[in-house]
């Protein structure tokens, strides 16, 4: 792995502080949808960095309206899509924003998105630090971004 950090007054933390945004956008969205519908935890929607919802788990002492809802893994939950009811439910979740791993990977310039995507991260207040394979030699990081060691990373992101 390689670790990067760029100020979050640079052009890339700038990009990254749009995305920061969205995130919280993201997370204020699941939470409504949670309080809504009931659900405690979720699971991330597939293929996205943030946002949207794969599937539920309701706390311990719900009875599940299994009329409504199907299970799809051990305690996690999605609406049945063959009710109106369910077919709510869903169209609800797709409103909700979403961060696309392509999104992400743009803040540096990275066109790729389908299937790899950098790590990234907020928790400091002067810079964001991201994260890609030693693999991924086609990344051409922009230069406003500094290469530090793992150390660093972690000692800057707690």
């Amino acid at each position: 792995m390689m670790y990067f950090i760029t100020k979050r007054t640079s052009k890339t933390g700038k990009k990254f502080q749009k995305l920061s945004d969205k995130f919280n956008v993201c997370f204020e969205n699941q939470k409504a949808l949670a309080d809504k519908y009931g659900f405690t935890y979720w699971r991330e929607a597939l293929w996205k960095v943030a946002g949207g919802i794969s599937s539920v788990i309701f706390p311990e002492d719900t009875i599940v309206d299994t009329k409504i809802w199907k299970e799809v893994r051990n305690g996690e939950y999605m609406p049945k899509l063959n009710i109106k009811q369910g077919k709510a439910i869903q169209a609800d979740f797709n409103k909700a924003v979403t961060v696309s791993k392509s999104e992400l990977n743009a803040c540096i310039g990275w066109d790729e998105g389908f299937s790899q995507s950098i790590g990234f991260n907020s928790s400091n207040d002067k810079y964001f630090g991201f994260i890609i394979d030693d693999d991924w030699t086609d990344i051409i990081i922009p230069n406003d971004c500094t290469e530090i060691t793992a150390t660093k990373y972690r000692e800057l992101f707690k």
